[in-house]
């Protein structure tokens, strides 16, 4: 997309959306094909963004994930997939912790408080709030 395109999109978006997916969706309906992300040399579309989250908002859900759900998330090298995660819960009105893998202990005055855990892989310490392992390309 050229500078004057980009530019001229700008102006015919609203001044302010209520929420980042809402100005994701606004987005991928008005110019679907724009590069939303670009990650490890991968560009991702408005179009393919919108179609993630939406598709992560059902499998959050799908766990119990819900408006006022303290969801802890684990920080990870994947940045397009914790941008979606986040995106999700915001659509969802969940509460996010970003967490490391270092704090995921059940005496962790945060997460002994989540109500659900998004991690890398299954967790080693026992007691933790209940959790769901989210890989990459899920």
């Amino acid at each position: 997309m050229k500078t004057g395109e980009f530019a001229a999109r700008r102006a015919s978006a609203p001044v302010s959306f209520p929420s980042t997916p809402h100005a994701v969706a606004w987005h991928a309906q008005h110019s679907p094909d724009a590069t939303a992300v670009v990650e490890t040399g991968r560009s991702i579309t408005y179009s393919a963004l919108a179609a993630d989250v939406a598709g992560c908002i059902g499998s959050l859900t799908d766990q119990g994930i819900r408006r006022g759900t303290l969801v802890g998330i684990e920080i990870r090298p994947e940045r397009y997939l914790v941008t979606v995660l986040l995106l999700a819960c915001e659509a969802i009105q969940a509460t996010v912790v970003p967490t490391s893998s270092a704090d995921i202990q059940p005496n962790d005055p945060v997460i002994r408080h989540c109500d659900r855990l998004l991690l890398r892989q299954p967790p080693t310490a026992p007691g933790l709030p209940p959790w769901h392992v989210i890989e990459a390309g899920q």
